[in-house]
């Protein structure tokens, strides 16, 4: 399962989260996570699917990758049964995706996430 982005109450979707709702969206995943728990056949839940074209930049990577960490912390106050899966990638590999991958640490995301539509490209070319 995945979160696509934050509840449209929270900010608009073509924009990044405002730092003000920023613990506001980890308490909502949250509980969702709290939701999702009872069914055990769910196991990896993605915080925040495709947001690298609202978040560009080193700064933003760094802020990115805090955000689904504190997501994460508060979805491990509702269960340690889910494998989380910070923000999968849509852009083609560049400079931001290797900041963001370099963020994370191995005790707190045990996978990442890229999802590739090109239809073009070779099995060396990313893009």
């Amino acid at each position: 399962i995945n979160i696509p982005k934050w509840p449209t109450a929270m900010a608009s979707h073509s924009a990044k989260l405002p730092d003000a709702k920023k613990a506001d969206f980890a308490n909502w995943c949250a509980a969702l996570a709290d939701i999702i728990k009872a069914y055990p056949k769910v196991t990896h839940l993605e915080i925040l699917n495709e947001v690298d074209n609202l978040y560009n930049g080193s700064a933003d990577m760094t802020e990115l990758h805090n955000l689904c960490v504190q997501a994460r912390n508060a979805i491990r106050t509702k269960t340690t049964a889910l494998t989380l899966i910070p923000a999968p990638w849509t852009q083609p590999y560049d400079t931001d995706m290797n900041t963001f991958i370099s963020l994370i640490n191995k005790d707190v995301f045990s996978a990442f996430s890229y999802h590739n539509y090109s239809t073009s490209g070779t099995s060396t070319d990313l893009n």
